[in-house]
């Protein structure tokens, strides 16, 4: 579980400062992150959902957050 929370959070701040680099305007910003953000959270969900806090590993698929 920890490997892919640390996964998942390096793929998500990667996205994040990705656009922020990207997208000027503050407002648009923060609408382009929120879909990215829900998305890893959905993940991080169905992991919880499926392993409980174990250590056993989900597969990530937190590359796929990138846009």
């Amino acid at each position: 579980m920890e490997q892919f929370y640390k996964e998942t959070y390096l793929n998500l701040e990667t996205a994040i400062n990705g656009l922020e680099i990207e997208v000027e305007n503050p407002l648009k910003r923060i609408e382009a992150v929120i879909p990215v953000i829900m998305k890893s959270l959905s993940e991080l969900k169905t992991c919880v959902l499926k392993t409980g806090f174990s250590n056993e590993e989900c597969k990530s698929s937190a590359k796929s957050v990138l846009i």
